[in-house]
């Protein structure tokens, strides 16, 4: 029960733990404001190769006056997901259709060649960014094998249906925060007003 206690509490001094989020919420709070009640929200944090997801609860009390009431409520972290999985999702569709366009190039021989993995490694990095704001994006490059050079589309369609056998993976870290809540009183997941994305991946 005490490191229940201490997990919940807010406070930044050193003796106390400062939940990963926390920062993200406060900034929530400040922007939005208008909160009636007691509200749940997820802080969903990807990076390149994690992810972790907090939940809090957010309390305006019946006196207006008093200030909002923040708790943190309970934590999911996955050290295998990251934006560089969605990477590698990218760079395999790229790679089908090189090596659909270059029949007489095998698997293998594209393997062999670092230069030419890493070149298409880089352009799904640049294609996920692209993807993330809009529906396709052109990939130009030049010798990714000697003399061999290659132009095609990757669409937004294409991405999303390459996550699909994946996407228990992304919502993993937030079923954990919610399934080993610290709170006794333990809330639905239909109860969560919303999930705060945040880290260089999640959008």
């Amino acid at each position: 029960h005490s490191l229940r206690r201490r997990q919940r509490q807010m406070c930044i001094r050193d003796r106390y733990l400062v939940p990963d989020g926390l920062s993200v919420v406060i900034n929530f709070v400040l922007k939005k404001r208008d909160f009636q009640g007691k509200s749940y929200y997820v802080v969903y944090d990807m990076g390149g190769g994690s992810t972790k997801a907090s939940l809090f609860s957010i309390e305006q009390p019946d006196n207006e006056t008093e200030p909002l009431r923040v708790e943190f409520g309970g934590y999911g972290y996955d050290s295998q997901l990251g934006g560089s999985n969605f990477t590698l999702k990218v760079a395999s569709l790229i790679e089908s259709k090189f090596l659909s366009k270059n029949k007489d190039i095998t698997t293998e021989e594209l393997y062999r060649n670092p230069k030419a993995v890493a070149k298409i490694v880089q352009a799904a990095e640049k294609a996920k960014l692209i993807l993330s704001a809009n529906s396709e994006a052109s990939i130009s490059m030049e010798s990714v094998l000697e003399d061999v050079d290659f132009k095609t589309k990757i669409t937004k369609q294409e991405f999303e249906d390459s996550l699909e056998n994946g996407a228990s993976e992304i919502v993993e870290p937030i079923r954990a925060a919610l399934d080993g809540q610290f709170w006794d009183e333990k809330i639905d997941p239909k109860q969560v007003s919303g999930v705060i994305l945040t880290g260089g991946s999640s959008s």
